[in-house]
């Protein structure tokens, strides 16, 4: 996915945040670096993020660019904006704001399809997600391959952060599900 130039504001991350709240939107989740907000009845989620150093040495900002949007195992992204809060003439601090569907919880889906899903994707269940990314699990879709050769591209320069928080559901028409990973990778390795 080709991201859009880095924009220069001088609205803050927090500023930004708070903003969304006057809108509505309120946090449905949260990480170490980025929080991820929805309204009712509103079939998109802004996540934002806030980046600890610059541009490439963040995975989500990675994973964004190496984005496969026709493989539906990605989250589907309606744009992404990347900002330079600048104060004084210097810049203060980087962040993204992510416009992306609506998926579903991990956790909101019955155990015995989500188990039904790790096991055609090679993956054991019984496993946390950051350990089962070591170990390079054979799939069996055509999509689930594509997904892999990405993830283990991104894994080589930085931290894998496969976790069920990292990992959605989208319903699909027909009602059945369909695994969506959302942010697979974390900070850069330092080398």
């Amino acid at each position: 996915m080709k991201l859009t130039n880095v924009q220069t504001t001088d609205v803050s991350f927090y500023e930004y945040r708070k903003q969304l709240r006057k809108q509505g939107f309120r946090k449905l989740g949260s990480g170490l670096y980025a929080e991820v907000y929805g309204k009712k009845k509103c079939d998109y989620v802004i996540k934002i993020g806030q980046l600890e150093n610059n541009w490439l040495d963040d995975g989500y900002v990675a994973f964004l660019r190496h984005l496969d949007t026709s493989n539906p195992m990605f989250p589907k992204i309606k744009s992404v904006e990347r900002f330079n809060w600048v104060k004084k003439s210097s810049v203060h601090s980087r962040y993204y704001v992510v416009k992306m569907e609506r998926l579903i919880e991990y956790e909101a889906v019955n155990w015995d399809i989500s188990e039904k899903a790790f096991e055609r994707m090679g993956v054991d269940t019984f496993l946390d997600f950051e350990e089962s990314a070591e170990y390079a699990p054979s799939f069996k879709s055509k999509f689930a391959a594509r997904a892999h050769k990405i993830l283990h591209k991104l894994w080589a320069k930085y931290h894998s952060d496969l976790h069920d928080g990292n990992v959605m559901w989208r319903k699909k028409k027909d009602g059945k599900y369909q695994l969506v990973i959302t942010d697979p990778a974390t900070r850069k390795y330092a080398y």
